[in-house]
C-alpha cells in the first residue's frame, strides 16, 4: 500500500526544530539533510537562510541553525489540498 504525505507540513515541522534552539548539533545536521532531500527529490527546492547570523563554520551549531523556504508551486499545491480534504 501507497502512503503519501504532505510535504509543507513535514517542512514546517522540520523548520521549527531547527530554529528551536532546543536540538544539538547532529540533530541539527541530520533535519537539514532530510529537508534537502525531500526538497531536492519533489523540486521543491529555493534554498534557507539562517536564523541568526552564520560563522559559516560547520562545526558550530548557529551553521545549521536555519529555515528552508520551499516554491510556490508547493504552495498552492498544498492549499488545494486542504480545500479537497475539508
Amino acid at each position: 500500500m501507497k502512503k503519501t504525505i504532505q510535504v509543507k507540513p513535514l517542512l514546517d515541522w522540520i523548520n521549527t526544530n531547527l530554529a528551536s534552539g532546543r536540538h544539538d548539533i547532529e540533530t541539527l545536521k541530520t533535519f537539514c539533510v532530510m529537508a534537502d532531500v525531500i526538497l531536492f527529490e519533489t523540486n521543491n527546492y529555493v534554498g534557507f537562510g539562517y536564523v541568526n547570523e552564520v560563522s559559516h563554520d560547520a562545526n558550530e551549531r548557529a551553521y545549521y541553525e536555519r529555515v528552508y523556504y520551499y516554491s510556490s508551486t508547493m504552495a498552492r499545491s498544498n492549499a488545494k489540498f486542504r480545500s479537497h480534504c475539508l
